[in-house]
């Protein structure tokens, strides 16, 4: 790499200055210099560039064609150092350099997108590092360390201790299998003991709907792969709502009642979490703001539509 050591920040900054307020007198009155002072640093910096910066032949300076082609260069320099310096300060007022993320793959991924979309113009400097995981895996990402913050719809008691956690919202969670699987041709509502005479498919290591040994499960490992099993005819799922509701819509998946349940559908608490010992920062703190609004705005998206949920009961 060329030697840089011989220019100065104080150069190229004199160099802008002359070109924005057109003249050495003005530039040494803006920044409190005298003019001897301003023009030295620019023939200085033209001297060690090899170029002419200005035309001096005429009453004022003005940019010649190579200090033209340089001049958004310089000012781009002074601008990054700027916002350099000004990440600094913020770094050392406690923002994070880095935020790492856990998303429970029951959210949509857009509901996070969308989140730090809204937060990248004020926080450009930040590192983002997203994980995406199901059940416990989420609360062990942020009990380890490895995640500042996280979305889940698990969350075990024996976790809150070391935890704090505040509900965002709710999703919608229902029953479905394909069109053509037994379960719909049954009388709504069903018992357990009919879902549990047909394959359930779950998720690895997540619990069965009422559990019982001997029963016929899948695990799978995500929620696409168990809707795309769902709508093969391959078991029943329970999942929620904005997943499945282009199949529901489709005809190609079906609602099932269970007995007990006033709706289709059982709302699921959707929680953000973090470690009490380390509390998120500015750039934390503006993140959970993004979300309860965020959350609150598109919740609606998410729930089962009321000619869905009437849909399936009987006559």
């Amino acid at each position: 790499m060329q030697d840089l050591s011989s220019l100065t920040l104080d150069q190229v900054l004199l160099f802008v200055t002359v070109a924005e307020t057109g003249s050495f007198s003005a530039a040494a009155r803006n920044l409190d210099r005298v003019q001897s002072t301003v023009s030295y640093g620019v023939a200085q910096l033209e001297s060690q560039l090899g170029v002419r910066l200005f035309d001096r032949s005429r009453k004022k300076p003005v940019l010649s064609p190579m200090g033209q082609a340089l001049f958004s260069e310089a000012r781009g320099i002074l601008q990054a150092v700027q916002d350099w310096r000004g990440h600094a300060e913020r770094l050392t007022e406690g923002e994070e350099a880095e935020l790492s993320l856990v998303l429970d793959r029951i959210v949509p991924v857009q509901f996070l997108i969308g989140s730090i979309q809204r937060l990248k113009s004020s926080y450009p400097q930040v590192k983002w590092v997203v994980y995406s995981e199901v059940l416990q895996a989420i609360t062990q990402r942020v009990i380890a360390g490895e995640a500042q913050l996280a979305i889940t719809g698990y969350l075990r008691p024996e976790h809150r201790a070391e935890l704090t956690s505040q509900v965002l919202g709710y999703l919608d969670f229902v029953i479905v299998a394909a069109a053509d699987h037994p379960l719909t041709d049954l009388p709504f509502p069903l018992s357990l003991e009919l879902l549990h005479q047909h394959t359930q498919l779950m998720v690895e290591a997540s619990e069965a709907l009422g559990y019982e040994s001997g029963r016929s499960i899948w695990q799978l490992s995500g929620l696409w792969e168990m809707k795309d099993f769902a709508v093969a005819g391959l078991g029943w799922a329970y999942l929620p709502v904005h997943m499945v509701l282009p199949e529901l819509r489709a005809g190609s998946l079906r609602l099932l009642l269970l007995p007990g349940w006033s709706t289709p559908a059982r709302q699921l608490p959707i929680s953000v979490i973090y470690r009490r010992d380390r509390p998120p920062g500015p750039v934390g703190q503006a993140l959970l703001k993004q979300w309860r609004q965020g959350f609150q705005t598109q919740q609606s998206q998410w729930v089962l539509p009321p000619d869905l949920s009437a849909s399936v009961y009987p006559l």
